[in-house]
């Protein structure tokens, strides 16, 4: 697959854009999940007792949450922990999950 940006056309791979597909459904499953129960997500990091950006990384997918983080989520969002964990679970070698490559 190639990707125009301005005048450059960049070749993306089989494997980068299917990390890229799931990084989008990341983010739509848990704002999703945010917009059900919350008019905005500022209305979310409220109750949550965190900065606006602090969300806003996960919600954007610059970060994904740790055990904490997503339990604190799925109390807001009233739903269960395993629901927001899943939306975060990739498919990942056991090498990547460590940091070396597959």
């Amino acid at each position: 697959m190639t990707t125009k940006t301005k005048d450059v056309t960049m070749l993306v791979s089989p494997n980068e854009q299917r990390k890229e597909e799931q990084g989008v459904a990341k983010v739509k499953a848990l704002r999703g999940l945010i917009y059900e129960r919350f008019d905005h997500e500022s209305d979310l990091a409220k109750q949550l007792g965190w900065p606006r950006q602090r969300l806003n990384r996960i919600t954007t997918g610059a970060k994904e949450p740790d055990i904490y983080e997503a339990r604190a989520l799925a109390e807001s969002l009233e739903v269960p922990i395993d629901r927001i964990v899943q939306i975060f679970l990739t498919e990942k070698s056991p090498n990547e999950q460590r940091g070396r490559p597959a």
